[in-house]
C-alpha cells in the first residue's frame, strides 16, 4: 500500500511540473493582438517610384505581376489590400508576432508573407522594397499615387503667385 501511495505522489509531482505547449497559446495570442501600427499609410514599390521620378512618365512601368502597392491600416487585424500591377487587389490583414510583422488572409488561416520595417519610410517584402507616400489620401485610389509623386508640392504661377497642390485641392496663395 505504501508503494502505491508513493508511486501516486511521484506521478503527481512529475506531471505537475509539465508545462503546456507554448506554441499553441502563442499562435492564438498574436492572431488576436489588436495594436496600433506606427507605419500606417500607402506603401509603393520603390522601383516604380524611382522610375516615375526619373522619367516623369507612368506608362514605362511594365511589371504588372509585381506587388505595386499596399495600404497598411492604422491597427493590426484590420482588413486592407495589396495591389498587383495597379490592377488586381488581394485582401490581407497585418498581425504582429513578437517583434515581427506578417500579412495573413482575412480569415487568419494562411500567412501570406512577412516583412521587415527598415525605417519609417521603407519596408522590404520578399526581394522588393517599398516606400511610404508622406501625403497620401486613401480616397484618391491609384491616381493619388501619381498625384503625390508628380504634382504634390508648391509651384509658382505665371503672375508670381504661389500655387499649392495638396490632396484633392489646388490652393492659390496671394
Amino acid at each position: 500500500m505504501k508503494r502505491v501511495i508513493l508511486l501516486l505522489l511521484i506521478n503527481c509531482y512529475c506531471f505537475s511540473c509539465i508545462r503546456p505547449t507554448a506554441s499553441k497559446g502563442r499562435i492564438a495570442d498574436f492572431k488576436t493582438l489588436d495594436t496600433t501600427l506606427n507605419f500606417a499609410g500607402m506603401w509603393v514599390n520603390e522601383t516604380y517610384v524611382d522610375m516615375i521620378r526619373h522619367t516623369r512618365f507612368p506608362r514605362h512601368f511594365e511589371a504588372w505581376d509585381m506587388l505595386s502597392c499596399f495600404i497598411v491600416p492604422g491597427r493590426t487585424l484590420q482588413a486592407s489590400s495589396m495591389i498587383y500591377g495597379f490592377h488586381d487587389g488581394v485582401p490581407f490583414v497585418v498581425v504582429k508576432d513578437g517583434s515581427r510583422y506578417k500579412t495573413y488572409d482575412p480569415q487568419l488561416t494562411v500567412c501570406m508573407d512577412s516583412f521587415v520595417l527598415i525605417s519609417s519610410h521603407r519596408i522590404k517584402i520578399s526581394r522588393q522594397y517599398f516606400v511610404r507616400l508622406p501625403h497620401y489620401n486613401s480616397s484618391l485610389s491609384d491616381q493619388g499615387i501619381l498625384e503625390e509623386l508628380l504634382f504634390h508640392g508648391r509651384y509658382q504661377s505665371a503672375n508670381g503667385g504661389d500655387v499649392v497642390f495638396e490632396d484633392k485641392a489646388i490652393v492659390q496663395l496671394p
